[in-house]
C-alpha cells in the first residue's frame, strides 16, 4: 500500500463511503439515462499522467 500510494493524484486511498456514493448514484433515478458506461473510482491512479516512472 505504501509504494502504491505516491501513484495516487489524490495522495490518498478512498473509502468505501466514496464508492457506495457512486453506487447509490448509478441507482438513482438522475442517473436513469446513463448507460454503458465505465466509472472508474480510483483518486486519479488511472491517469496516464500519474503513473510511476
Amino acid at each position: 500500500m505504501k509504494a502504491m500510494l505516491p501513484a495516487i493524484p489524490l495522495k490518498r486511498f478512498g473509502t468505501p463511503e466514496e464508492m457506495g456514493h457512486a453506487a447509490a448514484f448509478l441507482a438513482s433515478k438522475e442517473a436513469g439515462f446513463i448507460t454503458g458506461q465505465t466509472i472508474i473510482i480510483d483518486g486519479g491512479q488511472s491517469l496516464p499522467e500519474s503513473s510511476i516512472i
